[in-house]
């Protein structure tokens, strides 16, 4: 059996976001409540699970004020007629 190893060398960027990282963190949450990790995990699962919400948190502010500059940046969208109404809205 060979071994694929032309991914070795790429120039190919993984990044992981904000909403990445916190799928993470439910996922760690619902293995933990199903009783996926053994007794001896439970001090390293719990010691990166607290890292990883501690960043997370750290990085919230950030991420807020992300969201509202986007949102006061992103245009309203166009004005679509129906039935219902003929003309734009009032101003």
């Amino acid at each position: 059996m060979s071994s694929d190893t032309s991914h070795f060398g790429s120039t190919t960027t993984v990044a992981l976001s904000l909403t990445d990282l916190h799928g993470v963190q439910q996922a760690i949450e619902v293995a933990a409540r199903r009783g996926a990790f053994a007794v001896e995990e439970f001090s390293e699962v719990g010691r990166l699970y607290d890292k990883l919400k501690a960043f997370l948190a750290s990085q919230g502010g950030q991420q807020q004020q992300l969201q509202k500059s986007s949102e006061l940046a992103a245009p309203s969208p166009p004005f679509v007629p129906s039935a219902d109404n003929d003309g734009p809205p009032p101003a």
